[in-house]
């Protein structure tokens, strides 16, 4: 029985692992400032994150840290948005953790 339960639990456990978060569009290039960046005025924007390209690298972000992408390269940015500057947490994109739906 317990073999049984432990199967189980497994075979539950990957189907977690294998959803991916989908993120539409296209990344952004950020406009760098002094100490900051911005977004570009016609940037649309997503709920709960952002898609952008930072230091020629695509980008995820978002206000919090993400335990389920700690495997992915990650750096903080300032952006500011409506004359308020926040700590971005960008995870590197991989295809593994995200899939673009343009």
């Amino acid at each position: 029985m317990r073999l049984l339960v432990t199967c189980l639990l497994i075979i539950c456990s990957l189907s977690v692992f294998s959803a991916r978060m989908v993120i539409t569009g296209r990344p952004v290039e950020l406009e760098l400032h002094r100490g900051f960046h911005t977004l570009p005025e016609t940037y649309v924007e997503r709920k709960g994150y952002l898609f952008i390209t930072f230091i020629a690298t695509p980008r995820v972000c978002f206000l919090h840290l993400k335990p389920e992408y700690s495997t992915l390269d990650m750096v903080q940015v300032i952006i500011e948005d409506q004359r308020q500057q926040l700590r971005w947490d960008c995870y590197r994109y991989d295809p593994r953790f995200f899939e673009i739906d343009y």
